[in-house]
This record gives structure tokens, C-alpha cells and sequence, in this order.
């Protein structure tokens, strides 16, 4: 009888431990804190894109459509700019600032149509002096003094006689300090493509896809995509980011055309109903970001009827082109 009682106690344990493991990988914030909500009523959340502002400066760097670009600083007052962080592979991605620092993803992969990637989180100074690689991982989101991120691992991937780099999941978002310190395993996921994740923060939670459609909370339960209102950058590629709400004024950007052609709008919220007035006038939007007084859009112009560039400009609030920033041919 003793034996057997010592059996039961030791499982009631086993099975407390477990229990308790299982539920104590849900962050705390997630049931002490809110997450924003807009001026309609909609969960305002934040996918970290191309474009980042300290008040002072704007530090931007797009990739893809053939270009891979440096992390830029620029003034946008005097117009100078300068590079703060070399690209190398596909560039950097996912970029967020915090105090005199900015994190973003470097791809080390070169080549979009390769269908690999090698994600590495870094955190770069502000003035360019330092470049710290933080960890393996994908879409990071800074919450407080945390980094959200998909973690994973590089493996080497033979093909033939060629070897590439590959980036897979471990199924968890993880969490580490700033500085890339006190890495722990938060959340588990389900995965079943790299490619399709994305992670979004709204004031101190975070949401999630792994599937670009279904997004889910800090717990796992799906909230249904029209109880959102995206609150970062307006992008061409990624889960219909195809309106941007700004937290601070409470207006509300989109693209006028179903493909991002035709005009961007600025809304305002009235009486329940959002009220909208031309901005600019474009080709095809790719990316659009509000940044303060400023605003960067990266789109397609329709030069001939057999020829397109590329072109990133920088403009006031009221829609005024301040310069043309970058043109190339488009590629990939």
C-alpha cells in the first residue's frame, strides 16, 4: 500500500509539472495589459516593415522587385542621407527602433527565387558604428524591453552539387532581452511553411499567422480578421496590408485601387463612417508609411507603355514630393 501511494503522489506531481509548464509559456502581459484600439473600434496591430523614425531621422532600406538596399539614414529636412548597415544576401527587413537603436532582420541568402533563406536578427546604432547580430529568427516585434520572435535554426540544404542555407522553425515565438540575452521559448506554434509567418504587436500583446489568413492571440484562439485595423505600413506582398492607421493623429491611410493603382487617401472618422480625401496620385503602390510630417512610398511608374521603374520618394504630410529618393528597373 505504501509503494502504491508513493506511485500515486509521484504522477499527481508529474501531472501538476506538466500543467503548469504548459500554461506558464503564456506570457503574463498577455492578461494585464490591452491592446490599442482604433477610433472605430478595431484591434490596431503593427507588422515591422521598411520604414522607421527616431522625431529626428527616417532610416528606411526596401528590398525585392531587384533591389537590395543598405539600412538608410536620412534627414528629412536637409534631404542628406547616408548608410548605417551594408546589405549582404537579400537585405534587411522587419526593421523597428528602440532608444539609439535599430533592430531589424538581415536575410543572408542572395536570391529570392531560390525559395531559401537565412533570417538573422540583428540590432544596429543608430550611427552606424555598431552591428550586433542578436539571433536566428523571423518577424521580430519589440514589446517593453522584449524582442518577440519565430525562432528556429540554420541547416545546410544539398542540392545536386550546389549547398544552400535554410532557415526552419522550431515552433515556438521565443523571447530575449534587447541586447540578445535571457532567450526563452514563449508560445508554441504550429508551422507548416517558413514563409507564410508573421507576427504583429498591438500596444503589449502580440497576434500571429502562420498561414497568412488565420490570425491568433497570445493564447492560440483565433480572432477574426476584420476586428483589425493595420496600424503599419501599407504593403503590395503580405496579408492585405492595404490600409495603414496612424495611432497618434487617428487618421486612416489606404490605396484607392484593388492592386494598389490609381490614389492614396487619408480618412478621417466621423459620425461612424470614415470620410476619405485624395492624397496622391500613383501608378502602383508597393510600400506606403507614415512617419511623423513625412511620408515614404515605394510604387511602380509606368514610364512607356513598355517600360517601369521603380521609384522611392519622400513627401510631406500633404502629399508634396520632397525628392525622389531611388529609381531602378525592376527585376525578379
Amino acid at each position: 500500500m505504501k509503494a502504491k501511494g508513493i506511485t500515486v503522489l509521484f504522477s499527481i506531481v508529474l501531472i501538476f509539472n506538466l500543467f503548469f509548464s504548459v500554461f506558464s509559456t503564456v506570457p503574463v502581459l498577455a492578461k494585464d495589459k490591452a491592446p490599442v484600439i482604433s477610433v472605430d473600434g478595431r484591434i490596431a496591430i503593427e507588422n515591422p516593415g521598411s520604414v522607421v523614425s527616431d522625431g529626428k531621422y527616417i532610416y528606411y532600406a526596401y528590398q525585392g522587385d531587384g533591389k537590395r538596399m543598405d539600412i538608410i539614414k536620412l534627414n528629412p529636412k536637409t534631404l542628406k542621407s547616408k548608410s548605417i548597415a551594408k546589405k549582404t544576401g537579400n537585405g534587411y527587413t522587419n526593421l523597428s527602433i528602440k532608444g539609439n537603436y535599430i533592430y531589424a532582420v538581415l536575410d543572408k541568402v542572395f536570391g529570392y527565387g531560390t525559395g531559401y533563406e537565412e533570417p538573422y536578427i540583428y540590432r544596429i546604432s543608430k550611427d552606424g558604428k555598431t552591428k550586433t547580430k542578436l539571433a536566428v529568427g523571423k518577424e521580430p516585434v519589440i514589446i517593453g524591453d522584449k524582442i518577440y520572435y519565430f525562432s528556429g535554426k540554420i541547416y545546410t540544404v544539398n542540392e545536386g552539387n550546389l549547398k544552400f542555407k535554410d532557415f526552419k522553425s522550431d515552433g515556438y515565438i521565443s523571447s530575449m532581452d534587447l541586447n540578445g540575452k535571457n532567450k526563452k521559448k514563449v508560445f508554441g506554434v504550429s508551422v507548416e511553411y517558413n514563409g507564410l509567418l508573421k507576427l504583429f504587436k498591438s500596444g503589449e500583446r502580440f497576434y500571429y499567422t502562420t498561414d497568412n489568413k488565420t490570425v491568433y492571440d497570445m493564447r492560440g484562439n483565433v480572432v477574426k480578421s476584420r476586428k483589425f485595423i493595420n496600424a503599419g505600413e501599407i504593403r503590395l506582398d503580405t496579408f492585405s496590408l492595404d490600409s495603414s492607421y496612424n495611432v497618434k493623429t487617428k487618421l486612416l491611410y489606404r490605396k484607392a485601387g484593388k492592386y494598389g493603382e490609381g490614389e492614396i487617401q487619408v480618412g478621417t472618422y466621423k459620425n461612424k463612417k470614415w470620410k476619405y480625401k485624395k492624397i496622391l496620385t500613383n501608378s502602383v503602390t508597393i510600400n506606403f508609411s507614415v512617419q511623423g510630417d513625412y511620408m515614404m512610398v515605394k510604387e511602380i511608374v509606368n514610364v512607356t507603355s513598355e517600360k517601369s521603374l521603380i521609384k522611392v520618394y519622400l513627401l510631406d504630410k500633404s502629399g508634396k514630393i520632397l525628392k525622389e529618393l531611388h529609381s531602378w528597373t525592376p527585376a525578379e
